[in-house]
């Protein structure tokens, strides 16, 4: 029986907003393609996991960077140091990653949106993604 694991989201920050006005106003795209990376940090002493999400906004034909927005989220994990193997490694169960992956990837999808209202980005809205397939070890 696995132990249940607290946590709760305990901070939201924008880290980094690029718009590509000179490339955007020659292409104009209708669609867009994102890369999208998600990198997590841990701060033991804390109780903390950082997830940050970059997206790079590409044009249509995904030669053109138009934008990029990155931002993260902080969860606190109590007792987060219970959850380290033997490498000093934090692990943490898929659903709990899961889900802090989700979190941090919807909550980006609405700071983009926010953020490029009114520009020629307000179209570039960053598409559901399934987070098993961003999952990785913390």
């Amino acid at each position: 029986m696995e132990k249940e694991i607290k946590f709760q989201l305990t901070d939201i920050e924008i880290l980094d907003v690029a718009l590509h006005h000179h490339i955007i106003e020659k292409i104009a795209p209708v669609h867009f393609n994102f890369n999208v990376n998600l990198e997590h940090r841990t701060n033991i002493k804390e109780n903390l996991i950082q997830v940050i999400c970059s997206i790079e906004i590409l044009s249509q034909d995904k030669e053109s960077r138009l934008g990029f927005f990155k931002a993260g989220c902080i969860f606190s994990v109590h007792n987060l140091s219970e959850h380290m193997d033997a490498e000093k490694k934090t692990v943490l169960p898929s659903p709990v990653i899961n889900t802090f992956n989700s979190v941090t990837i919807s909550t980006v999808r609405g700071m983009m949106f926010s953020q490029f209202k009114g520009t020629s980005l307000h179209a570039a809205i960053l598409p559901l993604i399934d987070p098993n397939a961003m999952l990785k070890e913390i």
